[in-house]
């Protein structure tokens, strides 16, 4: 299966049916134990959690809650419908929004420009030519323009950064996708194990766009997905990042 990400215009179509693809799960749990006691534990939810429009926070029970979030999904994708075949450039990877600031790779084109550099499933897009980038037309304009680029990925809990110096090429591919709108909402639950020891649970209650064009116009369909996705993983490597953090200080 090919997977593109420079197929981001607004389409058109009559009564034209998404045929959405759910990648298989990303085979991790939504809970995750830290050696920490729930005090310094929570502050690093907390601090995790910073930017989301959050609506509940109930300390004592250990209790954070934010309010529905609109992005798109990191493992539902859909065939575009531009057709079957078509002739594009770039590095060969498919991009969704993971959160209001970042980019995460969902997918790649085997043996394309970006696989060969290095560039791996669920990296987080850091930046290009050195310049931060947040929304995927940044990121198309940047390589259409250029006959090489370097782009830095953060990857794994630590977030360690790597460069990848990769040259754009033109290449056909047979089947086009494109990720899938999602609005979502997260749960999170602390738990104290004991005195050292604290349990993060990260509930994430997602609905993708399942809708279709009728006569040109999308027409939504927001359903629960039931799969678990690279947004829980986020979170928790960014909790214990924060933990992390904290004890080097």
């Amino acid at each position: 299966m090919l997977l593109f990400t420079f197929l981001l215009s607004s389409q058109t179509g009559c009564g034209l049916s998404p045929n959405v693809i759910i990648h298989d799960p990303y085979g991790f749990a939504d809970n995750r134990n830290y050696n920490t006691e729930f005090d310094a534990t929570w502050a690093a939810v907390i601090r995790a959690m910073e930017w989301y429009p959050i609506i509940t926070i109930e300390k004592d029970s250990g209790i954070l809650v934010t309010d529905w979030v609109y992005g798109q999904s990191p493992n539902i994708i859909r065939r575009s419908m531009f057709g079957s075949r078509s002739d594009e450039y770039g590095i060969g990877v498919l991009l969704a929004k993971l959160e209001a600031d970042k980019l995460v790779v969902i997918d790649i084109l085997d043996d394309g420009p970006a696989a060969k550099a290095g560039i791996m499933k669920g990296d987080l897009v850091v930046s290009v030519n050195d310049e931060p980038v947040s929304a995927i037309p940044d990121f198309v304009k940047r390589m259409r323009a250029a006959t090489e680029v370097v782009i830095c990925v953060s990857r794994g809990v630590s977030k360690d950064q790597q460069t990848f110096r990769i040259k754009p090429t033109r290449f056909t591919i047979d089947e086009l996708y494109v990720p899938v709108e999602a609005m979502y909402r997260i749960n999170i639950r602390a738990s104290r194990l004991s005195q050292s020891q604290t349990e993060i649970k990260v509930i994430n209650h997602e609905k993708a766009d399942f809708g279709q064009y009728v006569n040109g116009i999308w027409i939504s369909n927001f359903e629960r997905v039931d799969t678990a996705t690279i947004r829980e993983k986020e979170i928790l490597d960014r909790i214990e990042a924060e933990l992390q953090q904290t004890k080097r200080q």
